[in-house]
C-alpha cells in the first residue's frame, strides 16, 4: 500500500513559517510538490498537523530570527546553522 499522506498543516504554523522565511531573507521556498501543503516544503516536517521540525541550515539566510518562532509550539527540532542570522530563539 502507498505510504500515508501527511496531515494538512495548521494555518497559523504556515503563516508563521512564511513570516520567518521572509524576515530571514529567504528568496524562494523550495517545494517538493506544492505550495499549499507545508509538509511538501523542503526542510519542514509536519506531524499531527503541526510543524515539528525545521531544517533550514545552509540556506544563505540573513536577518533576524523573529520571536514569532515561539508560536510553533510543537517544534522539537530547529536547524538554522551555517546562515547569517541574529536574534534569540525563545525558550518556549
Amino acid at each position: 500500500p502507498p505510504p500515508p499522506s501527511p496531515s494538512p498543516c495548521n494555518q497559523d504554523d504556515k503563516a508563521t513559517l512564511l513570516k520567518l522565511w521572509a524576515a530571514m531573507g529567504g528568496v524562494k521556498l523550495t517545494l517538493t510538490k506544492g505550495y499549499d501543503d507545508v509538509s511538501n516544503w523542503l526542510g519542514i516536517t509536519v506531524s499531527g498537523g503541526r510543524v515539528t521540525q525545521i531544517d533550514w541550515r545552509k540556506k544563505n539566510l540573513k536577518g533576524t530570527i523573529l520571536k514569532e518562532i515561539g508560536n510553533l509550539n510543537a517544534l522539537t527540532q530547529l536547524r538554522l546553522y551555517e546562515n547569517e542570522l541574529s536574534g534569540e530563539i525563545p525558550k518556549e
